[in-house]
């Protein structure tokens, strides 16, 4: 009996606030995006986290310092480059140790989805320096959490940095040499030797410290005066530093006395390195030569 039939109806309710958060945040981040975008001053990127593809928008001849090897769509303004990390550009533009930077970094914000920004120096194709850029950037989540975007600016600040890099050098160089002023040639020994009290290889390799005194260099300043002194000394300084690797520690002390911190050595080679330093920095001041600077210097 139709009469006596009842319609069934089933309702299904969804709890959809999680989604429309992470929609509502989509949208607020791309609008941050479109705002960025708009800056004529700087480039933007758009890192693909799943394909490792990065789309650089920004103007062409800003870009072509950097990108010129890649396609520039004019229709749209952008460089896409393929395996930007997994390839080779990423470590091709900048210093192995900002690439590790920015590596960590963008690795971090795609398991946390952390937001961030950091300084690198992009050096453009064919030289060996360029310009510093500070990059920020934000991630973008899919409705899982997953982060499947990372979004920014690169902005140039070259001028301020640079700046700020040679402020920081005046802090930690001796400002007549040029070499590190005692505290922070103290301060680099004691946190390398923090960390690295024993040596690599062989239990024959020490790290050596040499303490270089000038002798007579009183004798320049009363014949010559504080002037050609202070020339003398740059010039001491300059073969010191020229006499040791990179990765040693040179730093001048006080006055007429330097100290090197020598890394992963024999206690022969520092011994016949002291010597010949002993023979090489002998100079000869005055007319007649009568000045004679040379050296002693203590090994421990």
């Amino acid at each position: 009996d139709r009469e006596n039939e009842q319609a069934l109806i089933t309702i299904i309710f969804y709890d959809i606030t999680e989604r429309k958060r992470m929609r509502r945040e989509l949208m607020i981040k791309n609008e941050r995006y479109n705002i960025i975008q708009q800056s004529a001053e700087q480039t933007i990127f758009d890192y693909d986290t799943e394909k490792d593809v990065c789309i650089f928008s920004g103007n062409k001849a800003r870009m072509d310092k950097y990108l010129s090897v890649y396609s520039y769509d004019t229709r749209t303004n952008e460089v896409a480059i393929d395996d930007f990390f997994n390839g080779q550009f990423a470590l091709n533009i900048m210093s192995k140790s900002d690439y590790r930077r920015v590596c960590e970094a963008f690795a971090n914000a795609i398991v946390d989805g952390a937001d961030g920004e950091l300084d690198f120096e992009a050096i453009p194709l064919g030289f060996t320096s360029g310009k510093w850029f500070k990059c920020a950037y934000s991630s973008v989540k899919d409705e899982q959490g997953n982060v499947v975007r990372i979004v920014g600016r690169l902005k140039n600040i070259d001028k301020q940095k640079r700046t700020d890099l040679l402020m920081e050098r005046r802090m930690k160089c001796d400002q007549l040499t040029g070499l590190l002023n005692k505290e922070t040639a103290k301060s680099q020994i004691r946190g390398f030797l923090a960390v690295k009290s024993d040596v690599s290889g062989s239990g024959e390799k020490y790290h050596v410290l040499m303490v270089i005194d000038l002798d007579n260099f009183h004798l320049v300043n009363e014949c010559f005066g504080h002037a050609f002194g202070d020339s003398v000394l740059k010039e001491f300084a300059s073969d010191i530093k020229s006499s040791f690797r990179d990765t040693d520690i040179v730093g001048r002390l006080v006055g007429d006395r330097f100290m090197v911190l020598m890394k992963d050595v024999t206690q022969k080679f520092a011994v016949k390195k002291a010597g010949r330093l002993c023979r090489s920095l002998i100079k000869n001041y005055g007319v007649q030569n009568n000045v004679v600077v040379s050296c002693s210097i203590g090994v421990a």
